[in-house]
């Protein structure tokens, strides 16, 4: 989720009656914790394919606890009236959070790294989502105007969040149901199904199905049973300059990235190929360029070389 969400949801926590309980330096940490696992993206300044190694160890079930130690440490100092322990259990709570609103979209957790290359993802909700964002800072307001019971009004929003989150959930279920009945009207045969998020709320998901070397993607509108379809995508994996751009090293590591990988020979032309990812084709916002769309160049020639 962003950033934004991420701090609100840690704020939320304290207001709803854990600052009452810790005192003075409890919502500053969890506002801190709701966000600290993104430091990792300070990977996306080194450039190359560093970007792929975001939510891996700062978002694990191994890195979790080592930067909760750290963090609380610093924090007992500037705060010594919460203990260190206090402050470990608040800076796991918060980044435990981070972690889970992450699983929420599709883009993936690495939560067992470095034991494991997994990406974890449940695909219930689209990253930045202005359901989440109403919930979470309209109570915001209510403490600036000073309304009274505020922390009843910041748990509600939480509770709002959890019924919501649970929507979304079964919204996905029953997305994957209509889509698949879709397919076999279809005639379609499909070796992967899936359902990601769409931007602007739970009622529909983006279905995609691959069979045999294409892709069909659909809009699948749940609560009315229809599935709208949006294109089909061929994947050339077969096409000398795909083979070549997948035997590369950065190759291998969209693949492993990737969940729907459309791979195809680049247009006007044949010695180049390009990939891109279904998981960010969006059918309702219009990309004037595929998100993570690579283009991989032909290899020059010796006479190139010299």
């Amino acid at each position: 989720m962003d950033n934004l969400t991420h701090t609100f949801f840690g704020v939320a926590l304290a207001q709803a009656g854990l600052q009452r309980r810790f005192g003075r330096g409890t919502t500053l940490a969890l506002a801190v914790a709701s966000n600290l696992p993104d430091i990792d993206s300070a990977l996306m300044f080194l450039g190359g394919d560093a970007w792929l190694y975001r939510r891996t160890l700062t978002h694990s079930i191994v890195g979790l606890p080592v930067l909760a130690a750290l963090a609380g440490a610093g924090f007992h100092r500037m705060c010594p009236h919460i203990s260190w322990k206090s402050f470990f259990n608040l800076f796991l709570l918060g980044m435990g959070g981070h972690v889970f609103f992450d699983l929420l979209n599709s883009y993936g957790v690495v939560l067992l790294f470095p034991l494991s290359w997994r990406r974890f993802e449940l695909s219930w909700v689209f990253i930045m989502d202005p359901v989440f964002w109403a919930l979470l800072i309209l109570p915001a307001f209510a403490a600036l105007f000073r309304i009274k019971a505020t922390f009843k009004i910041w748990r509600a929003a939480l509770v709002g969040l959890a019924f919501y989150v649970s929507f979304c959930a079964t919204g996905r279920v029953l997305a994957r149901q209509v889509f698949q009945q879709a397919l076999r009207r279809q005639g379609i045969q499909p070796d992967f199904v899936y359902i990601f998020p769409e931007a602007l709320g739970p009622h529909r998901f983006r279905g995609v199905a691959r069979e045999g070397g294409q892709f069909h993607l659909g809009l699948v509108r749940w609560m009315w049973g229809r599935v709208e379809w949006a294109g089909r995508f061929p994947s050339e994996e077969g096409a000398p300059a795909v083979r070549a751009a997948r035997g590369t090293d950065f190759g291998r590591k969209l693949d492993w990235f990737f969940k729907a990988p459309v791979w195809r020979t680049a247009p006007g032309s044949p010695e180049e190929a390009e990939v891109f990812d279904l998981r960010f084709q969006s059918v309702v916002i219009k990309w004037r360029k595929s998100p993570f769309q690579f283009r991989f160049k032909a290899p020059k020639s010796d006479d190139q070389k010299g």
